[in-house]
Formats: C-alpha cells, structure tokens, sequence
C-alpha cells in the first residue's frame, strides 16, 4: 500500500509538474505570439515607410536626367548611388540653369538613402528576430513533444504499474479468501470435535448416572445382605440361645443334667458366636469393597471430568484463536478490497487527469501549428 500510495503522489507530482510546465509553455507561446504580431506590425510599418519613402523619392526626381546614368532613380539603392555621385560631378558655379535645383535634390537623395539603409537594417533585425522566435518556437514545439512523449512513458509506466498493483491485490485478495475458507474449514473441523467432545461427555455423564445407579444398587445389595446375614445370625443366635436355655432350664427341671451337656451347649454358643463374628467380619470386608468401588469411582470420575475440563478449555482456546484468525483473515480481506477501490478510483483520477493535460497539449499544438502557420505567412 505504502509503494501504492509513493508510487501515486509521484505520479500526482508529476502530473502537477507537467501541468505548471504546460501553463509555462503556453504563456510563452503566448508572448512569443504577441511579440510575433508586434513584430509584423513594425514590419507593416517599415514596409510602407520604405513604400512611402519610394513614392517620395520618385516625385522628388521629376526633373530631367542630369545624367545618363540616373535615369531609373526609382530602382533599388546601387542605382541610386550613380546618379548621385553623377549628380554631384555634373555641377556647375553658374553656367547651368539647373544649378540652384541640384543641391535639394541631392541632399533628398542622401536622405532617402539613410532611410533604405536604415529601413533594409531593421528589416534585416526583424528577419533575425523574426528567425530566433522560429527557433524559440521550434524549441518550444520539441519541449512539448519531449514533454508529451515523457507524459506518455509516465502514463504508461504507471499504467502498468497499477495494473501490476491491482494484480497483487487480486492476488492478496483470493490468497485471502483461500487462507478464509481453509481458516472457516479448520473452525468446522474444530466445531465438529466439540461436538464430539460434547456427545462424549453425556456419554460419560450418562455412564457416571449408570455408575452410581449400579453403585446405588450395589449398596442397596449390600446392605440388604449384610442386614439379611445379621439378622439370620441373630436369629439363629438367639435361637440356640434360647434352646439351650431351655434345654437347661428342661436340664436343670429334670434334676440339673450333666455338666458335660452344658458343656457341649455352651461350645454351641460360643460356636454360634464365631459365626456371629464371622458373618460380622464379611459384612465389614463387603462395606470395605463397596466403599473402595466407591472411591474408584469416584475418582475415575474426577479424571474424567478434570480431562473433559482441560480438553474444553484446550478447544474453547483453540476456537478463540481460530475466530481471531478469522477475524483477522476478514478485516484484511475488507482492507484489500478497499485498498483495490481506492487504487481503481485513483487510477480513473489520474486517466482523467492525464486526459485533461493530453487535450491541452492538443490546444498547445494546434496554437503552434497556427504560429507556424504565422510565421510561414510573413516570411513570404
């Protein structure tokens, strides 16, 4: 953009340059033409002053010839110079009636001469200056061309130039749009995996609801087991508690029984109260169990649960930088495009621009053509 924008002021610079040396040329094809029909005018003048100058010397010499040479008086001024000096041999003190006229004619005739020397010197100046505005006009003309020509290498270089911009924004243009669709497939692609990462977490919340249910269950098994076996145990406790309490109260009615009954019945107790304490102890191993199953589930949820975090963040961070990429692949494609408006309107600007300038270099060559025209006519 920068080289756009360089590349752009140097061509409104030198479009402003072309167009001061352009007001340059044309006032001085204006001077050049004023002084051009000043000239002609004292050119005019000179002619009819020499015409008048002429016609005076052909009625000041009237007379008849003193001289056989001065005849033609009215020819150009080498003729004019031998009946002068005829003239002036041919006088005589008194002799000849013609003396008192000679003198005034003679003195006329210098006169006249001084005149056509000095009207042939300022029509020999105007011829040169008359040429030196020629050649001023020709330089002038060949600055023009030069300058056109320039005009035209600049135009068509900076035609080029921004052609070859335009193309590089095109460029830049569909690289973006490429870089925006693969940036939008990556974001589908992203979307699509948090979505799957969105299933698999209700998969795994409804394979945590499915754990604790069975874990419920578990429990519920478990105590129901554990409060069957109590009950059975105390049962049969205090069944055989209160047999063999009355099979020693039945003992003791008939007569107190042997001891070694007694014995075996107390064995019976404390046998019935080792399995008491047995059935106790599997009720304390299945609690252990259940409450380790518990804390295994516990904490492969947890796992699970700290990973799905990490994986929705590690997703959420990648969708945020995706959407900033996106958002950046979009705000240069919006400066592209405008970059590309403003080089096509600045491109119009500057046709317009030169258009304008090519017309009055039009206007400047046709006044040349018509000062050459000029020129041509009065050198004739």
């Amino acid at each position: 953009m920068e080289k756009g924008g360089k590349s752009s002021a140097q061509l409104l610079e030198l479009l402003q340059r072309a167009a001061d040396e352009l007001k340059t040329v044309r006032a001085e094809l204006a001077d050049t033409s004023a002084r051009l029909e000043r000239e002609e005018r004292a050119h005019r003048a000179t002619q009819e002053a020499l015409q008048k100058a002429r016609q005076e010397l052909e009625r000041s010499v009237t007379h008849p010839p003193l001289d056989q040479g001065s005849s033609d008086v009215t020819g150009e001024m080498p003729k004019l110079e031998e009946p002068t000096k005829a003239l002036g041999g041919a006088v005589t003190p008194a002799t000849d009636p013609t003396a008192s006229a000679v003198p005034p004619a003679g003195v006329e005739l210098e006169r006249l001469r001084s005149e056509l020397e000095a009207a042939r010197s300022a029509h020999t100046a105007l011829e040169m200056s008359v040429q030196a505005q020629a050649a001023e006009v020709e330089r002038l003309t060949q600055a023009v061309d030069a300058e056109q020509k320039a005009h035209e290498a600049t135009r068509s270089q900076n035609l080029a130039e921004r052609h070859e911009s335009a193309s590089a924004f095109e460029r830049q243009l569909v690289l973006s749009r490429q870089a925006l669709n693969d940036a939008r497939g990556q974001l589908e692609a992203e979307r699509q995996k948090v979505q799957d990462l969105e299933r698999q977490r209700q998969e795994l919340g409804e394979s945590q609801a499915a754990l604790e249910a069975r874990l419920g269950e578990l429990e519920a098994s478990v105590e129901a087991q554990v409060a069957k076996a109590t009950e059975d145990a105390l049962s049969r406790g205090q069944a055989a508690i209160a047999a063999a309490e009355s099979a020693l109260a039945e003992e003791k009615a008939k007569h107190q029984g042997t001891a070694q009954k007694l014995l075996a019945e107390r064995q019976k107790g404390r046998e019935l109260e080792a399995a008491l304490a047995e059935a106790r102890e599997r009720i304390a191993a299945l609690e252990s169990a259940a409450r380790t199953a518990a804390d295994t589930h516990a904490r492969m949820v947890a796992e699970s649960e700290e990973r799905l975090a990490a994986h929705d963040g590690k997703a959420l961070a990648e969708r945020k930088h995706f959407e900033a990429q996106v958002a950046q692949l979009t705000m240069q494609l919006n400066d592209s495009q405008t970059r590309l408006v403003n080089a096509v309107e600045e491109q119009r600007f500057v046709e317009r621009k030169f258009q304008e300038l090519h017309r009055e270099l039009e206007q400047v060559m046709e006044q040349r053509d018509q000062l050459q025209r000029q020129l041509q006519a009065t050198r004739r």
